[in-house]
């Protein structure tokens, strides 16, 4: 699904407009978000994957700015969420979050620092907005039917996966993605009703 995602033209256009680090961005959250629930599944190679995770989310910071207006609320509440399924207590859990937390911490130097002082103009136009607002999102998914397939798929799938988990009260895969999806729409909703330039045109659904 994620191919043939990647292979149709809501994604390939972004090519045609320098949309190569928001590709890239993309592809980091998905691998820090997978690695932080692998390394909530308690594996020999915890450490490592909790290290994946947080530098990954952090490269997605990075890469593109619009893509971590999801990618770092969404890599905060997975890593939590990983980290409560495989430590009891609050201290190992923030331990394990230590990689994520210093990761997040250089994006936001670098945002302060860089991208801040620059950027404001930016954000500020017109023609940004008209091109990179919210209404761009449900332009793009609503014209083309294959999105809708995958999205109505995954909607049906995680309905299922959340039916077997939530009555056990436990953390699992899908309960993760789950509030990955959750931050996701709250996000585009804050930007519908805020009304900003948030360039999120498909990665977040």
């Amino acid at each position: 699904v994620v191919g043939a995602l990647l292979l149709t033209d809501r994604f390939l256009e972004l090519f045609a407009f320098g949309g190569l680090l928001q590709a890239g961005a993309i592809v980091f959250l998905w691998l820090g978000a997978a690695a932080l629930m692998r390394a909530g599944d308690g594996s020999s190679r915890e450490r490592t994957w909790w290290t994946v995770g947080g530098l990954s989310i952090g490269l997605a910071a990075l890469a593109h700015v619009g893509t971590a207006s999801i990618a770092v609320p969404a890599g905060i509440v997975v890593g939590l969420l990983s980290a409560m399924r495989v430590a009891p207590t609050w201290r190992p859990r923030l331990r394990r979050l230590a990689p994520l937390g210093v990761a997040l911490a250089v994006a936001g130097l670098y945002w302060l620092v860089y991208l801040l002082p620059g950027g404001t103009e930016f954000a500020r136009n017109p023609a940004s907005l008209a091109y990179r607002g919210p209404g761009r999102l449900l332009e793009g998914l609503t014209e083309y039917w294959p999105a809708l397939a995958i999205v109505a798929a995954a909607g049906a799938g995680m309905v299922i996966g959340l039916a077997t988990e939530l009555p056990r009260r436990t953390i699992g895969p899908w309960t993760i993605v789950g509030a990955w999806t959750a931050v996701t729409l709250a996000v585009v909703l804050a930007a519908v009703l805020t009304g900003v330039a948030i360039g999120v045109k498909h990665q977040g659904l």
